[in-house]
């Protein structure tokens, strides 16, 4: 997949949007799960859609979205796999966990 497909990809609103809502129920799960990170990135989804935009980011290189030239060629659940294999390094980024004092 070119650089270019995936920058149209990342653009290209329906797919933000669906995205979106796949990240907000994801959040919904997530948002109990043990870890610090991966609950922190799940709270702020369910607050604030702003913090799915990375996430969205990540989703859109995934590599089986080959040269994509319509959204609606990729199915919800390659969306769903995307974004939850991107969850956890988006998280870990977006809340690392604090270093030990001292």
């Amino acid at each position: 997949m070119s650089y270019a497909s995936r920058a149209r990809l990342a653009d290209d609103v329906p797919f933000r949007d669906r995205c979106t809502a796949c990240c907000q129920e994801q959040a919904l799960i997530f948002v109990n799960d043990g870890r610090a990170d991966i609950s922190a990135l799940a709270r702020q989804i369910i607050v604030s859609n702003s913090y799915a935009a990375g996430l969205i980011e990540l989703v859109a290189l995934a590599p089986n979205f080959k040269d994509v030239t319509d959204q609606t060629t990729i199915a919800d659940g390659d969306i769903l796999a995307a974004v939850q294999a991107n969850w956890p390094t988006y998280a870990g980024v977006m809340f690392p966990p604090s270093e030990p004092v001292g």
